[in-house]
């Protein structure tokens, strides 16, 4: 249902080299998003769709791949 935890887990189950099964990537994501809310809480700061799909921004507004 969310778009950038959809394209991580196709990213892991689809990538040429040591893709992953669909439970691994599963788990995989399950982690990175309680990773997530976990910075959300603590700092106050809003969810990003950019920052989570491993885009880093920049103070100039700027988006670029980690």
């Amino acid at each position: 249902h969310n778009p950038v935890l959809a394209a991580r887990h196709a990213h892991l189950t689809g990538r040429a080299d040591n893709p992953l099964t669909d439970t691994q990537a599963r788990v995989a994501v399950a982690a990175s998003l309680l990773r997530q809310l976990h910075a959300v809480v603590v700092t106050g700061t809003a969810w990003d769709p950019a920052i989570a799909a491993g885009l880093d921004r920049r103070e100039d507004g700027a988006a670029t791949a980690a």
